[in-house]
């Protein structure tokens, strides 16, 4: 299994346990918006989708 698998499988087994739990999804294709979105998730060490 792929790490970005893994990943999405945590996330469902983490909801499916009752947690709240996601991945924040940007759509944009403002370059300070992407920047800000990635350096968001970067300082959270959270996925950007």
């Amino acid at each position: 299994m792929s790490d970005a698998t893994r990943r999405f499988a945590n996330i469902a087994a983490r909801r499916a346990a009752g947690e709240r739990s996601g991945i924040a999804s940007v759509c944009s294709a403002h370059p300070l918006v992407i920047e800000a979105a990635l350096r968001h998730g970067a300082a959270r060490r959270a996925d950007v989708l």
